[in-house]
């Protein structure tokens, strides 16, 4: 052991099992004065700096939190990303389903087709979408499927396609009906290609465009109405967010945009009243059951879109429109039918028959009976349509003025011809409208039986993408120019 150990070894006082020597206070007068350690002062301003950078840090943490990290701003940030995206990859469901039910309680005959009172068609798909440099549209992929599902009907398909600049290609390889179409040089034929760029717009078509493209961008992008919680998809983190559906904004958009359409289109003026008519109620009974978005709490990206709405049926109202404009041609008939007997009875026997229970009196008549013209008498269709009610709907016969005339009522559900809808009277000198509707030709269904979900999802946001030409495919026009031109593909492909 060397000097210096010995030392210190040496100058350590040994342990001593003594009792510890009283403890005398100070007293106020003589207590001595201490001077204070050397470096206490250093260690106070290290501790309040210490203490400054733990509140400013937990504030700072807090103020990320509430404000830089908060589910507002990552809205508002994933509007401008959104935009600004350029590429990724997406999967997406649709689905429309309709039920027929209240049809057959209406006393519709509903079609064999329909016999569940269901019917939906589905389109589910996923793909890549890439913005190239300089251009404005996206190069697409899509590997997708087609169902649907009426009664005993089941069909799906399934096929894939990629749009590229202005090109367009089908993979019709997986369609045995459409390739079997083709001649024999083509039948092995994986890929077609159909160019859009031929497609030739007018300049009244482009302006057209471009005023809807404006009114498209008029949609409201600002923070939906709450922000529900947080959850993960696909392992993001996200923030989901709750909106509703602006019901007048939409029939805005919706009017403003039948207006575009209907410039410079005299025949569509008509036609897109009507829809306006329909649609608009139809807007008013839209159910929103889901309208959500979520948004990566990091990336501040879209990552998923679903929206799920319930309202009366399309397919019913459609189906009873065609049915009632039917019926109504029915009813129109039968009472020319009936004028047409009315009169040969009149240049028979100098007068028009008594009726009977609502209708010439088939015996009436001498050499020139009734029932000779006419054996059989119609009875007015069912059910009774528009605003016409169970009574409004028989046809009604009265004989007038001693037999010099005659008054034949009935109803119309709709505009039919010249006649509008409402209650008729038909007479010798033609037919007059008692009372018009007043009500829908069509009335909405009484309970919401039709429903849209739609499911979009977005990831990969901006990786590199490169989508390719598909080898080997077939200009559309190499084969049309093979007597092709009506073959089951042409037709189908609308060429």
């Amino acid at each position: 052991m060397d000097e210096t150990n010995t030392q210190l070894v040496y100058n350590v006082p040994p342990v001593q099992n003594s009792p510890p020597p009283p403890v005398v206070p100070p007293s106020p007068g003589n207590a001595p004065v201490m001077p204070p350690p050397a470096g206490r002062n250093k260690f106070k301003i290290l501790g309040l700096v210490t203490a400054v950078i733990v509140v400013l840090g937990g504030g700072g943490y807090f103020a990320y939190a509430q404000f830089f990290n908060s589910p507002e701003r990552a809205w508002k940030q994933s509007v401008v990303n959104q935009e600004q995206l350029k590429s990724g990859h997406y999967q997406m469901e649709l689905s429309y389903t309709d039920s027929l039910g209240e049809l057959a309680e209406d006393g519709e005959n509903v079609p064999a087709l329909f016999a569940d009172a269901k019917f939906t068609v589905g389109l589910a798909g996923q793909g890549d979408f890439v913005i190239p440099e300089g251009k404005k549209e996206a190069d697409i992929t899509l590997l997708g499927s087609l169902a649907l599902k009426a009664g005993p009907m089941d069909i799906s398909y399934k096929g894939e396609l990629k749009k590229i600049g202005d090109n367009v290609f089908f993979k019709i390889s997986d369609i045995p009906v459409l390739t079997q179409t083709l001649p024999p040089p083509y039948q092995s034929t994986e890929w077609i290609k159909i160019s859009t760029s031929e497609a030739q717009q007018t300049p009244k078509d482009e302006a057209k465009i471009k005023k809807l493209e404006e009114l498209a961008d008029r949609f409201d992008t600002s923070m939906p109405e709450t922000a529900v919680g947080a959850e993960e998809i696909d392992g993001v983190s996200t923030w989901h967010y709750q909106a509703t559906l602006d019901k007048s904004k939409l029939k805005e958009i919706f009017r403003e945009a039948l207006t575009i359409l209907q410039q410079d289109e005299p025949g569509l003026n008509a036609a897109l009243g009507t829809l306006t008519a329909d649609i608009e109620p139809l807007i008013d009974k839209i159910d929103t059951k889901q309208f959500g978005f979520w948004v990566g709490k990091k990336d501040k990206q879209l990552h998923q879109t679903v929206i799920e709405l319930e309202f009366p049926s399309f397919l019913g109202p459609a189906l009873m429109s065609a049915r009632a404009k039917s019926r109504n041609a029915k009813r129109i008939a039968d009472i020319r039918q009936m004028q047409t007997a009315l009169e040969l009875f009149y240049d028979g026997n100098g007068r028009y028959p008594v009726a009977e229970n609502g209708f010439p009196k088939a015996a009436d008549g001498g050499q020139f009976k009734f029932s000779s013209i006419m054996p059989a008498l119609p009875n007015a269709p069912k059910p009774p349509d528009g605003g016409c009610s169970e009574q409004d709907n028989y046809y009604w016969y009265e004989q007038t003025d001693r037999g010099a005339s005659y008054k034949l009522r009935f109803c119309l559900g709709g505009e039919t011809g010249e006649l509008p809808g409402g209650k008729q009277e038909a007479g010798p000198g033609g037919i007059i409208t008692l009372e018009p509707l007043t009500a829908p030709n069509v009335p909405l269904q009484k309970t919401q039986n039709a429903s849209i979900y739609f499911k979009y999802k977005i990831s990969g946001h901006n990786n590199p993408i490169t989508i390719e030409e598909p080898a080997g495919a077939v200009d559309i026009k190499t084969i049309m120019g093979a007597s092709f031109g009506q073959s089951v593909l042409g037709t189908f492909l609308g060429m």
